[in-house]
């Protein structure tokens, strides 16, 4: 008789162990999902706009409600974009330049809306062939081309800021365009079309203006 009770008593203190094993390894389980929890809801959201294009609040710009309708970049770092340049002219009289506007809305929208830095979060590359040659030439060259670039202003001040540009030979050899005439920090390509491609396959985003 004193041996079953024996028995029954080392069984049940098994039981008993098991139970509170069983019990803080749920526990453990709900530290890990409140742990987790507390990361997700944590993290601070981002700020968009960080600071306004216009100087004026969206909802006083555009209409009460604009704030909570509008769409933010969600990706803020290793942004990669190339733009053809393959035109000078935006219009027939050409008093704009064709796509330079569009590169300062993008930096401006990067740098001003969303807080970020060329060349430490976004990337921007201009490829010129074509027509869009003549954003090269420098018409201060001491060897002159024999057209102007009409808007060498505008490319010098995106320089500044940090675009690259490459200009194509295949174009520049059928212009006659050589290195002495072109604005110092331009590069070369050796094809226009195929180096947007291959920045396409570096994940550059292609965007026609």
């Amino acid at each position: 008789m004193c041996r079953l009770l024996l028995l029954f008593l080392l069984a049940l203190s098994g039981c008993t162990e098991n139970l509170d094993s069983l019990t803080m390894e749920n526990r453990n389980v709900v530290s890990r999902e409140t742990d987790d929890d507390d990361i997700s809801t944590s993290a601070a959201p981002v700020i968009c706009p960080k600071d306004l294009v216009s100087g004026i609040p969206l909802d006083e710009e555009f209409g009460v409600g604009t704030s909570e309708i509008t769409r933010c970049l969600k990706k803020h770092d290793d942004i990669r974009v190339v733009y053809p340049l393959n035109r000078v002219c935006k219009n027939d009289i050409c008093d704009k330049a064709y796509a330079l506007g569009n590169i300062r809305n993008a930096i401006s929208d990067y740098e001003i809306t969303h807080g970020l830095l060329l060349h430490e979060d976004y990337d921007i590359t201009g490829v010129l062939y074509s027509a869009g040659a003549i954003f090269a030439i420098d018409n201060n060259a001491a060897i002159p081309f024999p057209d102007q670039n009409p808007f060498q202003a505008e490319i010098e001040e995106l320089m500044a800021k940090g675009v690259h540009l490459y200009l194509c030979q295949n174009t520049a050899r059928n212009m006659g365009i050589r290195l002495e005439n072109i604005i110092p920090g331009i590069k070369f390509v050796t094809s226009g079309v195929t180096a947007i491609a291959d920045l396409q396959l570096m994940e550059y985003a292609l965007v026609q203006p």
